[in-house]
């Protein structure tokens, strides 16, 4: 188990509360233009609803992912990264839509700044999703298992494996390798 406070696990720990800020952003955007005339909102707004899951799917999966860290169970790293790129990939179309639809909020001003909330929220959080991918990577190149390579491993390498090794050794010298 790699020490919480080294490198890797604290850049990967650092970019997911990152992004953690940035979800909960978008998610008290969503608050604010649901308390702000909610029919209307929804009427206009058409990525309403999908944004809620959005911001709910970020938080479960940001909140899993440093569960995942700091236990440092690496299994765990394939279904935090699955539900990260889900979001992303969801949330890029959803601001274009933004944009189309920002002029027509009701409320005037204040709906408009409340969408752009909710919609800097989710960018904040896609960046802070692709840090999360990049400290990730680092974190797994950096660990013992990476760094040992086929050293990790017994077999024609030198190191003692029952003496599986003396026989590939064997079996080479009969082939005149």
């Amino acid at each position: 188990m790699t020490s919480l406070s080294s490198p890797p696990k604290l850049a990967v720990l650092a970019s997911l509360v990152f992004a953690l800020a940035g979800a909960i952003f978008a998610v008290g955007g969503l608050a604010s233009l649901q308390a702000d005339t909610p029919a209307q909102v929804e009427a206009q707004f058409k990525p309403y609803h999908y944004c809620w899951f959005l911001g709910v799917l970020e938080l479960f999966s940001l909140g899993f992912g440093i569960f995942a860290v700091v236990k440092d169970y690496h299994k765990l790293q394939g279904p935090v990264i699955t539900f990260l790129a889900i979001a992303t990939s969801t949330i890029l179309p959803l601001i274009s839509q933004h944009i189309y639809n920002t002029a027509q909020l009701p409320g005037g001003n204040g709906s408009a700044l409340r969408g752009n909330i909710t919609i800097a929220g989710l960018l904040w959080a896609v960046i802070g999703n692709f840090f999360v991918l990049l400290a990730t990577a680092y974190h797994n190149l950096a660990s013992p298992d990476a760094q040992q390579g086929t050293a990790h491993f017994p077999g024609r390498n030198g190191s003692s494996d029952g003496g599986s090794s003396a026989k590939h050794k064997n079996l080479d010298a009969a082939a005149g390798v």
